[in-house]
């Protein structure tokens, strides 16, 4: 399996109960490691972000020693430095903006993978337009997962919530779109709370033209949705599976890379839906990011029971 993952290089302090983590941060490892974890020594990660200047070297030289099936060609120069996030899952302080990754610099490499993944890790750290352009230009799937974007930064530094005018425009041209609960009201500007406000959240992004949409619930499960038709949709509630919660840091990213491998495997969509929902629960069992496991080991964790639960709301 080969990946285009277009996201932030950060250094990343993150406060939890279980301790403090400290190293690169956003997609440097978040997403890369469960990944790893998953795929064979024949997959390819074409890692497309920036960082300073002063860090280029040092980033590259992380994933020679760490994480080798990564591509760091597509690693740039950000002009205004490294970012820095500090704080715990609910509270950040950006000390940095990043220059937004364009078109120009995923183009290279959207002919070479089987899908293209927009991680907005870092509020404007993607420009959006290029989520359109590789729709129109390549045939791989493309995923964006919501991540930071409906959010903003105050002049401290503070992150709040603030919407994404006009999301449609882009989301739309999504194969498959990612939120968790909060994402989902920052993108919306609404309280959502039920099944059934989840719900209207996924048909708005299906009907903005998005085939599928997935909204992490936590220990409430996932709420699956996809278009079967035109104006043909189906809703599902799947499970969360049981796991020892030391730390949620990169339960989204871990969640994408399960639920993506069992996609490219063709696994039945609920088996896919599994398989996300099983690498986000042995995520939570770390400090940071997963580290020492493979394939056999998760396999060996997959639950005999994973029953998706069919909604009705037609």
């Amino acid at each position: 399996m080969n990946i285009c993952l277009v996201g932030s290089i950060l250094r990343h302090t993150v406060h939890s109960d279980a301790g403090v983590y400290s190293g690169w941060g956003g997609m440097t490892e978040s997403a890369i490691a469960p990944f790893a974890s998953l795929l064979d020594k024949n997959s390819k990660i074409y890692f497309v972000g920036s960082v300073g200047k002063e860090d280029l070297e040092e980033v590259k030289e992380f994933f020679r020693n760490n994480y080798p099936l990564v591509d760091t060609s597509g690693i740039h120069i950000n002009p205004t430095g490294t970012d820095h996030h500090e704080g715990d899952k609910h509270f950040v302080k950006v000390k940095i903006k990043v220059e937004p990754t364009q078109y120009k610099d995923v183009e290279p490499y959207i002919h070479k993978v089987d899908v293209v993944i927009f991680n907005f890790g870092n509020i404007d750290d993607i420009d959006p337009e290029a989520i359109i352009k590789v729709k129109q230009n390549s045939k791989a799937l493309v995923y964006v997962d919501v991540h930071r974007k409906p959010y903003g930064v105050d002049q401290d530094g503070h992150i709040y919530s603030r919407g994404w005018p006009n999301w449609e425009e882009h989301l739309g041209y999504a194969d498959v779109v990612q939120m968790n609960r909060n994402e989902c009201g920052a993108l919306f500007q609404e309280n959502v709370s039920s099944i059934s406000d989840f719900v209207d959240c996924a048909r708005k992004v299906l009907d903005a033209g998005a085939g599928k949409a997935l909204i992490t619930l936590g220990d409430k499960g996932v709420l699956a949705a996809q278009c079967l038709a035109p104006n043909q949709y189906q809703y599902a509630l799947t499970p969360a599976i049981t796991c020892r919660v030391v730390d949620t840091t990169g339960c989204g990213d871990s969640f994408a890379a399960g639920y993506l491998v069992g996609t490219y495997e063709n696994k039945p969509f609920s088996e896919a839906i599994k398989l996300g929902s099983l690498m986000a629960a042995i995520n939570c069992e770390f400090v940071g990011y997963i580290k020492g496991i493979n394939r056999k080991k998760i396999e060996e964790r997959k639950p005999l029971g994973f029953n998706l639960s069919r909604l009705d709301f037609s």
